[in-house]
């Protein structure tokens, strides 16, 4: 039996993370590099969650982290970047984007 390589989910601020850590079940703590990683499940699919703090080397960093510790097939970053006035809305301009850390993965963001 092969187990699938979980999907790792990345965030800067906690406030980013905490909606993801609510939902996540079967939660295994495990600290690695200076960072808390998060193993479980959020609907049944095998995840990682990682905050990754602010900054693009603290990504990177922590990127490289979930791709070499954990074996990550894909790595999802959820937020929202950059500043914005009063009429920016995070719920209405949000994105997710994939990193193309892998062989053969997209260049392409995904948008949502």
């Amino acid at each position: 039996m092969t187990v699938a390589a979980p999907l790792a989910i990345l965030s800067a601020l906690g406030e980013e993370q905490q909606g993801l850590m609510g939902e996540l079940t079967d939660a295994q703590c495990i600290p690695y590099a200076g960072r808390e990683f998060w193993l479980g499940r959020l609907h049944g699919q095998p995840v990682v969650l990682a905050l990754s703090r602010i900054g693009k080397v603290a990504a990177a960093t922590t990127a490289s982290a979930l791709i070499e510790r954990f074996g990550a097939s894909r790595v999802v970053f959820t937020g929202v970047a950059g500043g914005g006035g009063n009429r920016l809305c995070a719920a209405r301009y949000g994105c997710l984007a994939i990193v193309s850390a892998l062989p053969g993965a997209t260049d392409r963001p995904v948008g949502i």
